[in-house]
């Protein structure tokens, strides 16, 4: 069957490493009917990489001119990328087509002004995600961090018989300070404020 080509029709493809995948976008787009000096290609090599060509493109459209896309992806890396470009392209009036509409927004089915809407929606909803992520990952190692201080910190200390015996055996050189110091895991400072108590108690 062949194919009906349209001078008002231009494509901005971006290739990779990928043959196979380059091959493809090229084939799909020649079959939406746009003539191959019309189709501007840019290697980019990542979805990261600096897209130059675009603004050839950009400045080759005007209302009556339809800019034909293989995906989203070919607009830029990220989604404040990919929202930059459609709203750049809307300024020159011209129409926008995506062929593999891999989330449904072709142009065909809606406009571009409400797919920059959609877009700008969808970045919203994603940052509110990840602002999301960031706080429970901040709570779980807080929560982490005071699990291990309790883990690691000294033990709650009560004076109770025991430690009164082990202080009168101390009084009495039957036993160390450091026997007593290690047997209830507390500080020479602690030891002494308590002996001093049970002192004034006259329990020592």
């Amino acid at each position: 069957m062949e194919i009906k080509q349209d001078k008002n029709l231009i494509a901005y493809v971006t290739t990779t490493d990928n043959d196979s995948l380059n091959e493809l976008k090229l084939k799909t787009i020649r079959e939406y009917g746009v003539m191959d000096e019309n189709i501007i290609r840019e290697y980019v090599g990542t979805r990261q990489s600096c897209r130059k060509n675009i603004e050839i493109v950009k400045n080759l459209l005007d209302s009556e001119k339809t800019i034909v896309l293989y995906d989203f992806h070919d607009l830029g890396g990220s989604y404040k990328t990919i929202l930059y470009e459609l709203k750049s392209i809307n300024k020159t009036q011209a129409k926008l087509v995506i062929i593999n509409n891999s989330i449904t927004l072709g142009s065909e089915k809606y406009s571009l002004k409400t797919q920059i809407i959609i877009w700008e929606t969808l970045i919203k909803i994603i940052e509110m995600l990840k602002t999301h992520e960031q706080y429970e990952l901040l709570k779980k190692q807080n929560d982490g961090r005071k699990q291990t201080a309790k883990k690691l910190g000294r033990r709650s200390f009560k004076v109770n018989e025991e430690f009164i015996s082990y202080c009168v055996r101390w009084k009495h050189k039957e036993i160390t300070i450091e026997e007593v110091l290690a047997h209830f895991d507390i500080k020479r400072a602690t030891l002494y404020n308590y002996a001093k108590e049970l002192r004034t108690k006259g329990l020592l």
